[in-house]
């Protein structure tokens, strides 16, 4: 995680996939499903100028690596997406499927 808040840092990233090229965070067997929100939680608290919208951080990171991974959706990966999918939308509400709104 050290890493990930040094790349977050540094005045040339400017989104998560340009954090992911120089730690590759979100390239191991899980492709993101359990670093990429400890990543964003880290340039939030890290109070930089890009990274204020978290929604759109996570919306624009995710899609990237579903390009990657759906072309192979087959047998332990798919159960890998569904975990990914299960954690992003039904516990953390990444989709805005739950509005909180009264």
């Amino acid at each position: 995680m050290a890493e990930v808040e040094v790349a977050t840092e540094d005045s040339t990233s400017h989104t998560l996939s340009d954090v992911r090229r120089k730690t590759r965070m979100g390239m191991g067997t899980c492709q993101g499903a359990f670093c990429t929100y400890r990543s964003v939680g880290a340039v939030d608290a890290g109070g930089l100028s890009w990274g204020k919208d978290t929604s759109s951080l996570f919306n624009e990171f995710l899609q990237a690596r579903w390009g990657g991974i759906r072309p192979v959706l087959w047998g332990n990966v798919i159960r890998e997406a569904e975990l990914t999918r299960g954690i992003y939308d039904a516990t953390l509400n990444i989709n805005g499927a739950i509005s909180y709104e009264k």
